[in-house]
């Protein structure tokens, strides 16, 4: 079905992802998740900054795996902070975050978890949001009438 771009705005207002040849191409129309209007919290309702969260989540995993039943020592805790730091630091500085940091909040990290063996590390990032929408002004100068006058 072909549609106009106001009928793939209206989809994409409802949380619909759609395709749009718009310009001579084919895109993608739309940035909002599905849970978009009930939602408005960025990780939840931008498809972009949701697979950013899952992609890093995912990574620290992975990444993080081979230090399960290694001795819970300080340097442990440190080593697995540093390195995802670097990480988000190398993300930060490629453009693919605003910004991100992994702290290990003792407030998280109760005693009775410690003793079972629990280390909790808390990720704050911030990927872009998508510009969704890019106005332009255009606007009669009158100043500019002055170049004819020499």
């Amino acid at each position: 079905m072909n549609q106009t771009k106001a009928q793939a705005d209206t989809l994409n207002e409802a949380g619909i992802l759609t395709a749009l040849n718009f310009m001579g191409s084919w895109v993608c129309w739309g940035n909002y998740t599905a849970v978009y209007p009930i939602s408005t919290d960025a990780k939840d309702m931008w498809l972009p900054i949701s697979r950013m969260f899952s992609w890093v989540g995912n990574t620290v995993i992975q990444t993080f795996w081979s230090k399960l039943d290694k001795p819970m020592t300080r340097r442990l805790i440190d080593t697995i902070m540093d390195t995802a730091n670097i990480w988000l630091n190398g993300l930060t500085g490629s453009g693919y975050l605003l910004g991100g940091r992994v702290e290990f909040l003792a407030d998280e990290n109760t005693t009775a978890d410690l003793m079972a063996g629990k280390l909790k590390f808390h990720v704050y990032l911030t990927p872009p949001g998508p510009a969704q929408e890019i106005e332009f002004v255009l606007e009669y100068d009158s100043d500019y009438l002055s170049v004819l006058a020499g």
